[in-house]
Formats: structure tokens, sequence, C-alpha cells
């Protein structure tokens, strides 16, 4: 595995790139990186402000982890990942699977943004991993090296591939609350049919790259890496530590309404920790307006900008560390249009099974109530269903915590 060589560029991220200067955007773009196996061997490809330890580093932390050629993942895979590098940057990106010459080949494309990372930076980097890559580079070129790449406004861009659909309520709140922790981001989400939808937590492989998967390994895989930086108003943050990250489970499907929510519905109060919760859990239905949320379950938790178009989220900790419940609702309607709860494996199924039927309007069926069940017993880590014109998901995170999410189907 060789990389280019050349002196380390001399630049500062505040630093415009290049007919910058009238990007008034918060959103900047500060280089691309590519990879590919040629006849020499691996040989990585970047634009001058792409520092070569950061090149080896998404080598050995993002290629070395995500792709083995011995069992490569079948053409349509698709994983989005971020790995946070400490004070020097941040790497996030895509991973997909290609059919070429009928073999699978992996297409690698990756965004780097120096320095440390704030919640607003986390924000736009979530976003931007749902939507998609900006660009890609041909992996055929014959360049022996690549120009600096500017971003488009996140909320405007079309992306040249799909990204993945995480960016649930649960999964947003576990990256924002693991960098406000001061804990290093190490996400990766895979999206394929074949496997579940969701983050898998793995562990920070050593500094050697793991046994067996080498650059001769390696051979016969063409990888394509488009590094592009996102800079976001830097910010100095203070020092970042070292301490691996788990990556938290997302959700993604979209679903409808329909209003009453159940005054019978009783928030639980707080209970001993080794006790189940046997009390019901509201589960309010798409449809129902935001003021009706807050007559039973009062001010929330937090509240906070969604990620769909013209949504903002409340969050309710009923039960702390065991119960939680959010609602996506329209900022202009006022009602909810996708709604949510997570349980610690210590609650009652007939609770779990009681506050779904609310979320799904009463439209739970056998085979959700089975596939509830199958999550609950660790038979099955996901569910998926449809219900009228409501999608739904049920699935077990890296918290070990139940997920359920219910949307109407145009939500996403």
């Amino acid at each position: 595995m060789a990389t280019q060589n050349r002196q380390e560029p001399q630049y500062h991220p505040q630093d415009p790139l290049p007919g910058d200067d009238a990007l008034s955007a918060p959103v900047r773009s500060l280089g691309q990186l590519v990879g590919t196996l040629k006849a020499g061997g691996f040989r990585v490809l970047a634009s001058p402000i792409v520092p070569v330890k950061v090149q080896r580093t998404f080598i050995q932390r993002i290629v070395y982890r995500y792709w083995d050629s011995r069992k490569p993942a079948a053409p349509g895979y698709c994983a989005i990942y971020l790995y946070q590098i400490a004070s020097e940057g941040s790497l996030f990106g895509w991973l997909y699977s290609d059919r070429e010459s009928g073999s699978s080949v992996p297409v690698f494309i990756c965004y780097y943004l120096p320095g440390p990372l704030d919640a607003a930076q986390l924000d736009n980097i979530l976003t931007c991993l749902h939507a998609g890559p900006v660009t890609l580079p041909d992996r055929r070129a014959a360049a022996d090296s690549l120009e600096n790449l500017r971003t488009p406004d996140l909320w405007s861009y079309r992306p040249v591939r799909p990204g993945v659909p995480i960016l649930s309520t649960d999964t947003r709140e576990y990256c924002l609350r693991t960098l406000a922790e001061g804990r290093l981001l190490d996400l990766f989400v895979p999206a394929l049919p074949q496997m579940p939808a969701m983050p898998v937590p793995t562990p920070r492989p050593d500094e050697t790259p793991t046994p067996g998967i080498s650059p001769v390994v390696l051979l016969g895989v063409v990888a394509t890496v488009a590094l592009a930086g996102l800079l976001l108003l830097l910010s100095p943050g203070a020092p970042v530590d070292q301490t691996p990250l788990p990556p938290r489970p997302a959700a993604q499907t979209p679903l409808p309404p329909a209003p009453e929510a159940s005054p019978s519905q009783v928030v639980p109060s707080p209970q001993s920790k080794s006790d189940p919760v046997t009390r019901s859990v509201p589960g309010l239905p798409t449809g129902v307006p935001i003021s009706e949320v807050q007559v039973l379950l009062g001010q929330p938790t937090r509240s906070y900008g969604g990620y769909w178009p013209n949504t903002r989220a409340a969050l309710y900790e009923l039960d702390p560390n065991r119960i939680t419940v959010a609602y996506l609702f329209d900022r202009d309607s006022n009602r909810v249009r996708q709604t949510e709860a997570s349980f610690a494996q210590s609650i009652d199924l007939r609770v779990m099974r009681e506050t779904l039927n609310g979320m799904s309007n009463e439209g739970m069926t056998r085979q959700i109530e089975r596939g509830l069940s199958r999550v609950y017993k660790r038979d099955s880590s996901r569910y998926t269903f449809t219900s009228g014109l409501l999608e739904g998901v049920i699935e077990r995170n890296s918290s070990d915590r139940i997920y359920m999410a219910v949307w109407e189907a145009d939500l996403h």
C-alpha cells in the first residue's frame, strides 16, 4: 500500500480555497482523495489539502475494517461511516459495492473535515450522509493528482448516488451525546436488503491493520475515494478523549397519521432499575397536534430542528435510560408526522405492544406483533412494516434498547 510522495501542504482550515472568496455559506469543501488499485498496487491520490497521515488513517481505519476482499459485500451494498480523528479532523462518507466484470468492487467516497468537531458541524455531516455524495471521481482516470473540490449548499445539492437514511431521533441523540461527552465518534451503518440497516458497534482496531486484510489481499479490488471536507466556521474545541465509541442504531422508513390521544395512557413514574415497568406508556399516532402531546406529557426534555424538511423534534425522557418517546412534527400544521419510542430490555413486552399499537393508530397486526416479539426475544435485530399509509420499524439498537418508529410514508 503506497501513497503519493509529496510535501505536506501548508494549509489552515480557515484559509479559503481558490475561487471561494464569494462563498458565503457556512459549508465549504476542502479537498478530495481517490484510492485505486493499479499495476503497482493500491495508490492514494489526494488534493493538496489532504495530509498523508489522514490518507493512511483512511486506509487503516476504514478500508481495512469495512471491506474484506475474501468475503466481499454483494453488489448493491451501501453503508455510511463517520470516524473522528481526535483534534486532527473527521472522516465520513459512503461505501458502495458495485459490479464490475462479474465481481464486487468497493467504491469508497469519503469527506475530510479538519480540526475539532462541534454540534453544528455534526448536524451537517449527518445530513450529508443521509443525502449522498456530492461528486464521484472517475476511478479509471490516470491522473496523478486531484483538484480541490467545493461543496454546494447541503440543502440544495443533488447527490450523485443515494446516501443511507439513518437519521432517526435515536441516532442523532446518540451522536450528539457522544460528542458532548468528549468521546470520539466511530459510526458505521450498513443499508443492504440482506443486512440489518443499523449501526454495528465495532471496536477500533490496533494501529496495525486487521490480520489477513492487507494490500496484497486487496489485489483485484478497485476502491475509489472522493475526499472532500466540510468547513463549518470551525471554532476552538477542547481536546477530545481517545475512548472509542460504538455507533448507535438508526431507523428509516415513512408513515401517515391519525389523531386521538387516549387520556387513559399514563406516563410511568420512576421505578427501581430492577423492577420491570408494567404501566402504560403513551403511544401517540401521527396526525396528533403537538399541543395535544404537550397537554399529555408537558414540555419536552429536549426540542430541536428535525432532519426532514420543515420539521421539528420533541423528545421526552419518561424514565431516564429506560423509556424515551419522541415526535417529529410539521412546522406549519404543528401535527406529528413521525412518532418514536425506545425501551430498555427490562420493560415489559406488553407495555411495548400497547405503545406500538397506539403509535400505529391501533393498526397493529399479528405480523407486526410477531416482529416486535422476535426483536424483544433477540431472535431478530430488525423488523420493518407497512400499515396503510404508515411505515414503521422495530429494531434493537447498539445501546441494547428496543427502538420503534412509525411515520407517514411521504415524510422520508
